[in-house]
């Protein structure tokens, strides 16, 4: 049954990415097809110009909708009355979780691959040589000073990327979950639970960042980095993947929490 709950999430998915995403590179392709007939003239500056402002806007709307349209099937699917039906199926509310959540991440990392494609189209010819180049210039000498901690540095941004993405959708989730419990204004509520969330978490910021400067613990950071170098890195980003990770997994049981004892549907 999970694998029928994620065929049919794809293809709810899909309905609404491929158009997106062919709006994307079909912009791309107008543009790079514009750069083509060059000129010094007011009007190809202006056509030109306004392309490119066209693929910008463009690319920023395909990555923020493929987000919102993850928020959107996790509320409608879950919340709504669309909910009546989900919670019949022979599903435990996790695997509910983890479909939306997996099938959210994958079309994610799929938007930023056509969107990387889109760039490559718009910057196709000499720029494109020549970022290639840069990138391969920059590569060479990170891995000459840094050697084998360069790879591992890339693999584990990545994977604290990953996390990081996953820990934010399930923060978007937890806070739908939250808005839920409120009798009217559910939407609402859900947002006012992020904002409110997200005051919290800046006050606890700036009371941390207070202390480290009338403590030592800058200092110790700034020593601890200078000791141990390279390695201090591994240590950064592998605690911030953990602290993530941690986090994800904080919202994920709230959620699974809410769906399981105080589900209240539309």
């Amino acid at each position: 049954m999970v694998k029928k709950l994620y065929k049919h999430e794809i293809e709810a998915y899909l309905r609404v990415w491929i158009p997106m995403q062919l709006v994307l590179l079909g912009i791309a392709l107008l543009a790079r097809g514009i750069q083509l007939f060059e000129s010094d003239t007011i009007a190809y500056n202006i056509i030109n110009g306004s392309s490119v402002v066209a693929f910008v806007l463009t690319t920023v709307v395909s990555i923020g909708l493929t987000g919102v349209f993850a928020i959107v099937r996790f509320y409608k699917n879950l919340f709504t009355g669309e909910g009546y039906l989900s919670f019949t199926l022979p599903v435990t509310p996790t695997q509910h979780i983890l479909t939306k959540l997996f099938t959210a991440l994958a079309f994610e990392v799929a938007t930023v691959a056509v969107v990387l494609l889109a760039v490559s189209v718009v910057t196709a010819g000499d720029v494109f040589t020549e970022v290639l180049k840069a990138i391969s210039f920059l590569w060479g000498i990170a891995h000459r000073e840094l050697k084998t901690h360069l790879t591992f540095y890339v693999i584990e941004f990545a994977v604290f990327i990953l996390i990081s993405v996953m820990t934010n959708t399930l923060l978007y989730y937890g806070c739908i979950a939250v808005g839920q419990l409120f009798k009217k204004n559910r939407v609402l509520a859900a947002v006012g639970v992020y904002f409110g969330y997200y005051a919290v978490t800046q006050v606890f910021g700036t009371i941390l960042a207070v202390i480290g400067t009338v403590t030592s613990l800058f200092s110790d950071i700034e020593n601890f980095f200078l000791i141990h170098g390279k390695e201090a890195v591994h240590w950064v980003l592998c605690g911030f993947t953990v602290w993530y990770a941690l986090l994800g997994v904080a919202y994920a049981f709230l959620v699974r929490y809410i769906l399981t004892h105080k589900l209240n549907l539309e």
